[in-house]
């Protein structure tokens, strides 16, 4: 059983880089709370990766033993949980369109076929 660890004050320019780390540790499992996950997980998450590539430098110069985190890999983490709200507000459904049957005038590919 996964327990919610949401983050009880949404962050904010205020917060405080600890809250920050705190709120991207809390919300990480936003993919794997009850059935279908947790979309305002997810969405704290995302904001405190947001946060996060915004204060690293900060973080960084204040402490750089306990740095273990790359933007690289909070830019990464931020593009997949956008990712995840964007399914799961489409219905986590993919549609892909099919131009089998379009008949456009000239789209044929023929070189001087009059195209568009």
């Amino acid at each position: 059983m996964v327990v919610c660890h949401c983050v009880a004050m949404p962050l904010s320019s205020t917060s405080t880089p600890a809250d920050i780390m705190a709120a991207y540790a809390d919300n990480a499992a936003y993919e794997y709370t009850g059935n279908d996950g947790s979309m305002a997980m997810a969405q704290q998450y995302a904001i405190a990766c947001q946060l996060l590539l915004m204060v690293m430098p900060k973080i960084a110069a204040q402490d750089r033993a306990s740095m273990s985190l790359s933007p690289e890999l909070i830019a990464g983490e931020l593009k997949r949980v956008r990712n995840w709200i964007g399914m799961q507000r489409s219905g986590g459904q993919v549609v892909h369109p099919s131009f089998e049957n379009f008949r456009g005038s000239g789209l044929t590919g023929s070189a001087g076929g009059g195209g568009v």
